[in-house]
């Protein structure tokens, strides 16, 4: 994504994924919602409840594909689910 031109900014946890989300305020966050001490979908929940960052887009990346997992996935206020 630098290639193309973007800055990019990446965390190996959610605490710091939030803290530089809250600080940097991104045009785009693309999360990897299995990553460690991730609590599934809290840390889209967080962060759509934060005003600082709620408006934010949150590109989701998962190979959780079970009826749970979309179901908490649709209760994170998502939009769209692309299957490949």
């Amino acid at each position: 994504m630098t290639e193309a031109g973007f800055d990019v900014e990446v965390e190996n946890d959610e605490v710091a994924g939030m803290n530089a989300a809250l600080k940097k305020k991104p045009d785009l966050i693309i999360f990897d919602i299995s990553l460690p001490e991730t609590d599934d979908f809290d840390f889209i929940k967080l962060a759509k409840s934060s005003i600082k960052i709620a408006k934010i887009p949150i590109v989701v990346l998962t190979d959780l594909s079970a009826p749970a997992d979309i179901k908490a996935g649709m209760g994170c206020r998502r939009q769209r689910i692309f299957r490949p």
